[in-house]
C-alpha cells in the first residue's frame, strides 16, 4: 500500500508542505473534488504511519508535515475534539427511542450504552483526579520529602 504513491518517505521532514500541484501529481486526483480530499486523507494517514510525523490537511488543498510545536497543539486539539465527540455521541445514543428497536437491537443497544457510560465515567473521573493531583502539586501538597506521594 505504501508503494501506491510516488513519494520518497525518507525525504519527508517536519515543516514540509506538499502543494496542491504535488498532491495532484501524487494522487492523480483533481484538487477541490471529494476524490482528491479522500486521497489526501489516505496519504496523510500513510505519511503518519510511515514517518510518525503529524500531518495536517489544510483547506488550501495542501498537506503540512507539522513541526513539533505545531504538532503538540494540533494533536491536543484533536484529542479534546475526540473527548467532546465521545461524550456528545454517548448522550445522543441515550436519546434513541428503544421502543423502535427489535429485541436483539435493543439488547445490543443496552450493552453499548453500558460500555459507553463506563468509558465516559472513567474519562471524567480520571480527568478530575489528574486536575486534583496537579492542584496539589502546584500548592506543594501531595508529596513528601523524598518525592513520593503522601498517602
Amino acid at each position: 500500500m505504501l508503494s501506491r504513491y510516488p513519494l520518497d518517505w525518507d525525504e519527508l521532514s517536519k515543516g514540509d508542505v506538499l502543494s496542491a500541484n504535488e498532491l495532484q501529481r501524487i494522487t492523480g486526483k483533481t484538487p477541490g473534488t471529494d476524490e482528491f480530499r479522500f486521497a489526501c486523507m489516505t496519504l496523510q494517514s500513510l505519511i503518519q504511519a510511515k514517518t510518525r510525523f503529524t500531518v495536517k490537511l489544510k483547506g488550501d488543498h495542501t498537506l503540512h508535515v507539522l513541526f513539533d510545536a505545531e504538532a503538540a497543539e494540533h494533536n491536543q486539539q484533536l484529542f479534546d475534539q475526540f473527548k467532546r465527540s465521545m461524550v456528545s455521541r454517548h448522550f445522543l445514543n441515550c436519546e434513541v427511542d428503544v421502543d423502535q428497536l427489535s429485541p436483539a437491537q435493543r439488547a445490543r443497544h443496552d450493552r453499548t450504552l453500558l460500555v459507553q457510560s463506563r468509558y465516559v465515567s472513567a474519562v471524567g473521573q480520571t480527568a478530575k483526579d489528574i486536575r486534583l493531583e496537579a492542584s496539589k502539586r502546584d500548592l506543594g501538597l501531595g508529596t513528601n520529602q523524598e518525592g513520593n506521594a503522601d498517602g
